[in-house]
Parts: C-alpha cells; sequence; structure tokens
C-alpha cells in the first residue's frame, strides 16, 4: 500500500510538470547571484536536500530552518537573487513573511507547494506543484515528501541539463572531494 501511494504521489506529479518552466527557472538559478531555500518543519528537509544535491553540480544554495535566519537572510538578498521556498499547505506563516520580504526585493521566489491558490503562491515567479496533497491529520506523510523529492530532482536535473559540461566536471571533483570518506 505504501509503495502503492508514493508511486501514485510521483506519477500524478510527473503529468502535472512544465519542464520548460524547470528550465527557465534552472537558467535564473545559474545565472543568480545568491540562493537560498526555505522551509520550517518537514519543508525545512527539502530546503536542505536542494542545498545538498545541487552542490554537487556547483550550484551552492544556503539553508536555514530557523525563520529568524530566513528572514535577515532574504532581506539582504536582491534583484539577481533566487530564494526557494517550501511549503505543502502554501499558508506556513514564517515563509509567507519571507515572501513578502523578498517580493520587496526583487528577488527571484519558487515555491514548491501543493497548492497553487495558497497565500504564498501569490508571491511566487515560478511554482513546482506537487499534486499530492494531504489532509491536516497526514502532516509530513509519506506520498507527500516523495513527490517533493521528486520535484527537487527534476529541478536538479535542469540545472545539470543547463550547465551541460560544466555539469559533469563538478559532479566528478565532488565525487572525488569525498572518494576518501569511506572505509
Amino acid at each position: 500500500r505504501v509503495a502503492r501511494q508514493m508511486v501514485d504521489a510521483i506519477n500524478e506529479t510527473s503529468r502535472a510538470i512544465n519542464y520548460d518552466e524547470y528550465l527557465v527557472i534552472a537558467d535564473k538559478m545559474i545565472k543568480s547571484g545568491k540562493i537560498s531555500a526555505f522551509g520550517v518543519g518537514n519543508s525545512a528537509i527539502t530546503a536542505m536536500e536542494i542545498s545538498n544535491v545541487l552542490a554537487r553540480i556547483g550550484i551552492m544554495v544556503s539553508y536555514t530552518a530557523d525563520p529568524h535566519l530566513q528572514a535577515m537572510t532574504v532581506s539582504n538578498m536582491k534583484r539577481g537573487d533566487t530564494v526557494i521556498l517550501i511549503s505543502v499547505s502554501g499558508s506556513t506563516k514564517d515563509i509567507i513573511d519571507v515572501a513578502h520580504v523578498a517580493k520587496k526585493n526583487g528577488v527571484n521566489i519558487v515555491v514548491i507547494t501543493c497548492y497553487d491558490h495558497s497565500p504564498l503562491a501569490k508571491y511566487a515567479d515560478h511554482i513546482l506543484l506537487s499534486t499530492r496533497r494531504e489532509a491536516a491529520y497526514e502532516g509530513g506523510s509519506v506520498s507527500t515528501i516523495v513527490s517533493i523529492s521528486y520535484i527537487v530532482g527534476i529541478l536538479y536535473n535542469a540545472i545539470y541539463e543547463r550547465l551541460g559540461k560544466k555539469a559533469d566536471e563538478y559532479t566528478m571533483r565532488a565525487a572525488k572531494s569525498v572518494a576518501n570518506k569511506s572505509l
């Protein structure tokens, strides 16, 4: 049952993806001066995932789960920077506050959410939509988390595609840098 729910979540999200939108976001991220990813609760884990996977291809993304640091970080971002805001509900107050400051500063705002008509979505320049929605009592359901991780994978792929040979070089450097970490 769990496997079916996970597969269904990925399939549903896959059908809703407009890969051209991911390529546009990839172009903007590659050109960004600074990139940050923020979420609270389980969504903070996704922000960390974004930072970790993109570091492998030379895209440095700062993240923090602390709402105060999120606010301070985005207050010093400007036009030409990108912030990725993750909120399953799109109604998380701390993340909406960050979006408000980012919008005032002209920052490129990418939102990952399950609700395209949410308060957070109103601030977005780009919405990456998971179609797997969860009820209030399901907070952090595995199928939603899998769906959003899939979105992160698609974004990684779009950036990798846009970087071309550079992505291969960065990947090899990253792999070599940790090759001696295993026994």
